[in-house]
């Protein structure tokens, strides 16, 4: 059926809001620097939209990283001995701007584990309708 110059703008103003979220305006970067006394993990999300980017939360964490081996079995999971709390929570990432989570593992927890890493997942906990978040995670290999 016809439709009004005001529902076609719509229409076009939705599917460009879709075509962004499952394109590549939003970039999320992984990295991983293993030492030989700590391993420091890093994630990077950056906003190359012309939009902000809302990512909501229902929980104080806002990441997690795990260190996986060659067979991909967890050998380390940053979230295991933290509590987080309850709450409903947006971080907005202005067009041009990143945001940026890292942590380090050091220690005996490293030392035991170093030869044996060979994987990094990283995974955002949050939702956005500003683009797609990886619900599999984001995983690199370690060198």
């Amino acid at each position: 059926a016809p439709c009004t110059r005001a529902e076609a703008a719509m229409m076009m103003q939705r599917l460009t809001d879709a075509a962004n979220r499952f394109s590549g305006n939003v970039d999320v970067l992984v990295t991983a620097v293993p030492e030989a006394d700590r391993i420091t993990m890093n994630l990077v999300i950056t906003n190359n939209s012309s939009n902000p980017v809302i990512l909501d939360y229902t929980s104080g964490q806002r990441y997690d990283f795990a260190l996986l081996d060659n067979s991909k079995n967890t050998l380390y999971r940053w979230s295991a001995d933290k509590q987080f709390i309850q709450e409903l929570s947006s971080i907005q990432i202005e067009p041009g701007q990143s945001l940026g989570y890292s942590d380090e593992l050091r220690g005996d927890a490293y030392i035991s584990i170093k030869d044996k890493i060979s994987f990094m997942t990283v995974f955002l906990t949050g939702q956005s309708k500003s683009f797609l978040i990886d619900s599999n995670g984001y995983q690199i290999q370690v060198k």
